[in-house]
């Protein structure tokens, strides 16, 4: 079964998804498409824990990835377009938690 990945403006109820990526329907300010860029895993050094989303019921660890284009600037997962808040790529919360 495939990790879960939600679809933009879909997070009221269901399963929390486990990978997090930013879209890639828009172009970088080089002209890039995203959708041509690299697909990289966010990790910090200085955490020793993956990151979790907490949802109303019940939290899960998740991956947070993040765009590289190929002149270097990087798009970053906001989480806004699913419903979710990323606070720091290592504690994010969905706003159906948040409005509780």
């Amino acid at each position: 079964m495939q990790d879960p990945i939600l679809q933009p403006g879909l997070r009221t109820s269901g399963p929390m998804p486990q990978v997090l990526s930013p879209g890639t329907d828009e172009v970088c300010s080089c002209g890039q498409p995203w959708s041509a860029a690299a697909c990289e895993r966010v990790f910090s050094q200085r955490e020793q824990r993956r990151p979790v989303l907490y949802g109303i019921s019940s939290c899960i660890e998740v991956e947070v990835q993040q765009l590289r284009c190929s002149c270097g600037t990087i798009k970053r997962y906001d989480g806004a377009s699913d419903g979710i808040l990323n606070l720091n790529n290592l504690d994010l919360f969905s706003h159906e938690l948040l409005e509780e």
